[in-house]
């Protein structure tokens, strides 16, 4: 796919490989990435070799000055707007694919030719959008008093890319009602020889994921 064409990849982060991170290493198989671009990548490098895959270690990851902060990358949320556009892509550039779940779709094109496809690996900046109780309390409801500002230019980054690719039907239609942008679904990849589906069940649910308030763990106990 994309052959002869030069392919760049943009996240938002690179911290840890987890989930949208596991996609972002199907992306860099499938469309032979080239380059890949970041705010910050603070990766192990047992976790940048997870995503890159084998032999794929000649490419390049570029990221921005919000490194300086470390691990405390996320109190900087009100500038991640600013961020973004740190990021510079190299004019010889025929396609970007931005892996976006806050602002990488916001990312801007060195050429107007560019094809840009965004793939939305969950609700973008979900957590100013959609119940912030769960993500700001206390102190940290500090930043509510950028959400207006937030809002804004997340509507304005929304108009950024060429085409929209939501990872399901529920974030499809999250970014019609907020975003009024059609979008088509590609569902992430699953590695079916991983596992195998058994006849027999048992009385219980598994759920798999980090142990993150929002992901609402303690309403899947209940």
């Amino acid at each position: 796919m994309f052959r002869g064409k030069k392919v760049v990849l943009v996240a938002d982060w690179l911290d840890k490989y987890a989930g949208s991170e596991r996609v972002m290493t199907s992306l860099i198989k499938a469309l032979n990435v080239d380059e890949i671009y970041t705010m910050i990548n603070i990766m192990t490098q047992k976790d940048l070799q997870f995503l890159l895959g084998k032999k794929r270690e000649d490419i390049k990851i570029s990221d921005t000055n919000l490194r300086i902060f470390g691990k405390y990358f996320r109190y900087l949320l009100p500038f991640f707007p600013y961020f973004v556009k740190q990021i510079s892509i190299s004019k010889d550039t025929d396609i970007i694919i931005s892996s976006s779940h806050a602002v990488a779709k916001g990312v801007d094109k060195p050429t107007p030719e560019i094809l840009h496809i965004s793939y939305f690996q969950a609700r973008n900046l979900k957590y100013i959008w959609d119940n912030p109780e769960l993500y700001f309390t206390g102190i940290k409801s500090i930043f509510r008093l950028f959400f207006p500002y937030l809002k804004k230019v997340d509507l304005e980054y929304a108009k950024k890319p060429d085409y929209i690719i939501a990872n399901s039907i529920f974030v499809q239609k999250w970014v019609k009602r907020i975003y009024n942008r059609k979008s088509s679904v590609i569902y992430p990849p699953v590695d079916i020889n991983k596992f195998y589906i058994s006849k027999k069940r048992n009385g219980y649910y598994i759920a798999i994921g980090r142990l993150e308030s929002y992901k609402r763990f303690d309403v899947l106990v209940k």
